[in-house]
């Protein structure tokens, strides 16, 4: 790149633009490890698209705006870290579609929307985790992610788009939190181990085809008190109160803190370890009634027992109790 261009820039083979601010272009035979400069504040359409050698991107917390296709087709992408800087990104689509060796997604709070075919077709995709400063999720974002157990959708969410993780065949369970209004067409279709879906709160309004082609036996779970479902089937799918008949959670420990939460510690189900693949929920009350569904960050799992923090302080006396679908 000639130094006097007006336009544009160069650095170790990758295109900016003059002031280093904006990454346009990364050749597609860059491999191993890449570090964006810290001057960089925007990540250009399909800046990174088709590099199939590139294993790894560092992502500095200069960086406010990633734009669509930024790394598609990255086969040998392995990992990635989404910065709480990027705030900036508008709406987007495809971020990371097609990256097939893509396992472990972070997205550190700050980003509020994830766009359409965002993971599109990660085949590789085992963990994400979602924060909740995200308040939309696009259409097809998770589709194809074969390989995904299990997601934690946020309560900051309200909808779940058309065929958002449609085709996650690895997917057993799926909790709904109480702030989902509306499900879209096909949002699970195909998620063929998918046994059952447990809803915090109401019925939201429900597309066609939101739980296609399930597992065998696949139930909606709803809590006691919700509205909007019926039993013994719901839309076509069977349906149930939760803790028919798995063991009921026994709570070994209740205690109020000093800032007026509290702290549930009760016995993990055999073999959950890990707090995102564990169904049990939590609901409260000012008074014995009137139970309120509940979610957290402040959640472990150490020597098989859980240990959950309500983050709300409640005045006076507070009821709690704990199920499991």
């Amino acid at each position: 790149m000639d130094p006097l261009n007006a336009t544009y820039s160069s650095l170790d083979g990758v295109l900016f633009n003059k002031n280093q601010t904006t990454l346009n272009k990364c050749p597609e035979a860059k491999s191993g490890i890449y570090s964006i400069p810290p001057s960089v504040n925007q990540i250009g359409g399909s800046a990174f698209y088709s590099c199939t050698s590139l294993t790894s991107v560092i992502i500095p917390s200069s960086v406010i705006s990633i734009t669509s296709h930024a790394f598609e087709d990255c086969a040998s992408l392995s990992s990635i870290t989404i910065p709480s800087s990027v705030t900036g990104s508008g709406i987007v689509t495809s971020w990371f579609s097609n990256c097939t060796s893509l396992s472990s997604v972070t997205i550190l709070s700050g980003l509020p929307r994830i766009g359409d075919y965002t993971f599109y077709n990660c085949t590789s995709l085992t963990s994400v985790t979602i924060p909740s400063s995200v308040i939309s999720i696009g259409k097809y974002a998770f589709a194809g992610c074969t390989s995904l157990p299990n997601v934690t959708i946020p309560s900051s969410i309200i909808s779940i788009a058309d065929s958002t993780f449609y085709g996650c065949m690895s997917l057993t369970s799926v909790t709904i939190p109480s702030s989902i209004i509306t499900i879209d067409n096909s949002a699970f279709s195909n998620c063929t181990s998918l046994a059952s879906a447990l809803f915090m709160g109401n019925a939201p309004t429900m597309g066609t085809m939101v739980f296609g082609s399930a597992a065998s036996g696949f139930t909606v779970y709803h809590l006691e008190g919700s509205t909007g479902f019926t039993s013994p089937t719901w839309r076509g799918y069977a349906s149930a109160l939760p803790g028919g008949t798995a063991d009921p959670p026994q709570i070994s420990s209740f205690t109020r803190n000093e800032n007026g939460t509290f702290t549930l510690i009760w016995q993990a189900p055999a073999g959950v370890t890990n707090p995102a693949t564990l169904s049990d929920f939590v609901q409260r009350s000012a008074t014995v009634g009137g139970w309120q569904s509940i979610t957290s960050q402040d959640l472990t799992i150490s020597g098989g027992m859980v240990r959950f923090t309500d983050n709300v302080p409640l005045p006076g006396t507070g009821f709690y109790r704990v199920g499991r679908p």
